[in-house]
């Protein structure tokens, strides 16, 4: 046999390769009889390969079409093992979807959790829609998520794709504030305080504030500091007031650095000269 009739007679076995080693059976009989022709020993006669079939080349030992149609599998899964371990590795370029098949994601999202309908809700209002974000934060809250309940009571308040309504944004803060959502917990404290839709109440309003602020809030570490500061609600205390600007401060407020930077400039007044 000349080297073109090997190359042919080992592309043909190749191309068998894949159909003989589909089963169990198979792989088990393929070294079964690999093995019998290394080891030059047939064990059982029965699995010797007929003489008319693809793979009876392996009967030629030292053959150049039977070493190439042993290596050139187990050389060829290997670079398929490779390649598929760079394709998990590699960065996918996300797809962009039809509106066909946007829609069939939306009625998806909805029938399984809150966070995939916030997750709309906020893609919507990148895109400025705001009639669409409310849809998607209503079923967002209506599943459960809290965040969408204070973004909810948002729009409500700013008049942000619903009509203005006061009423129904603190009802949203308040369902947040009773699922232990820190924001949620901050914005009813700051309604107690300045006596919107509910009453006026310094002392519900440092029950808010310290709630959120137990749960991380920095919004309500700040305005429980001013309510100490200003002793509303809460015996005047400067040093617990500084002491929670300082923690809101560092945790990324603006608002409590200034607070805290003016309790410092009082405490040290600079001289004049």
């Amino acid at each position: 046999m000349n080297i073109k009739e090997s190359f042919l007679t080992t592309v043909w076995n190749f191309l068998d390769y894949v159909p003989v080693v589909s089963t169990g059976k198979g792989i088990v009989q393929l070294v079964k009889q690999l093995f019998q022709k290394i080891v030059g020993k047939d064990t059982e006669k029965s699995t010797s390969l007929p003489i008319d079939h693809k793979w009876s080349i392996l009967n030629k030992k030292g053959s150049v079409a039977r070493n190439m149609t042993i290596c050139i599998p187990v050389i060829g899964n290997i670079f398929i093992g490779i390649v598929d371990i760079i394709a998990l590795n590699s960065v996918q370029e996300p797809i962009r979807l039809t509106p066909t098949e946007i829609a069939k994601l939306k009625a998806a999202a909805v029938s399984v959790n809150g966070e995939a309908a916030f997750e709309l809700a906020r893609q919507c209002d990148l895109n400025k829609e705001p009639e669409e974000q409310v849809f998607w934060l209503k079923r967002s809250a209506e599943l459960g998520n809290s965040l969408a309940m204070v973004l909810l009571g948002n729009c409500y308040w700013n008049g942000r794709g619903v009509p203005k309504d006061f009423a129904e944004a603190v009802k949203r803060y308040e369902e947040a504030a009773k699922k232990e959502n820190g924001l949620g917990m901050d914005l009813l404290g700051r309604c107690y305080l300045n006596g919107i839709v509910k009453p006026q109440d310094d002392k519900q309003a440092v029950f808010w504030f310290e709630s959120g602020a137990k749960v991380g809030e920095i919004a309500a570490m700040n305005d429980l500091g001013e309510c100490y500061r200003d002793g509303r609600g809460v015996p005047k205390d400067v040093t617990k007031a500084a002491k929670l600007f300082k923690e809101a401060a560092e945790k990324g407020s603006p608002i409590a650095k200034n607070n805290l930077d003016r309790i410092e400039e009082e405490s040290h007044p600079s001289k004049e000269t």
